[in-house]
């Protein structure tokens, strides 16, 4: 007869980490440490970025399309698209807030719900210029 085979419930799990600890970080990690271990920050999926990157642009097309000709700056679309083409944020936002055709624009879109999703997409990227 051939020994008993153990089961699968008999040999030893991996402990996995207790839920309110801090992960490893790459730069702080002990020599033994292996990099299956090792705990990465979080990156974002490409197609959040990709749906990031389209709100962005639609929000830029939408302030340059019902802005005022005479008090939209002559490059703001173009300074836009470049400030969300290299993830710049806080660049974008500046942008727009020191745009007078843009901020006309802001407070005037309509319907309304344009205009609470045009100022939640603004939020969002102040929050996003405060990460390191």
């Amino acid at each position: 007869l051939a020994p008993p085979v153990p089961s699968r419930r008999s040999t030893p799990r991996p402990s996995s980490p207790r839920p309110n600890s801090a992960p490893a970080h790459p730069r702080t990690a002990t020599p033994n440490t292996t990099p299956d271990t090792i705990a990465m920050e979080p990156q974002p999926s490409s197609t959040l970025v990709n749906v990031a990157e389209h709100a962005e642009l639609r929000l830029v097309q939408l302030l340059a399309e019902s802005a005022p000709p005479a008090l939209l700056g002559p490059t703001f679309a173009s300074d836009c698209e470049a400030r969300i083409a290299s993830a710049d944020a806080p660049g974008l936002v500046r942008t727009v807030i020191r745009d007078p055709g843009a901020m006309t624009s802001l407070f005037a879109i309509d319907p309304i719900d344009g205009a609470v999703s045009a100022f939640s997409l603004l939020a969002a990227l102040l929050d996003r210029g405060d990460d390191p």
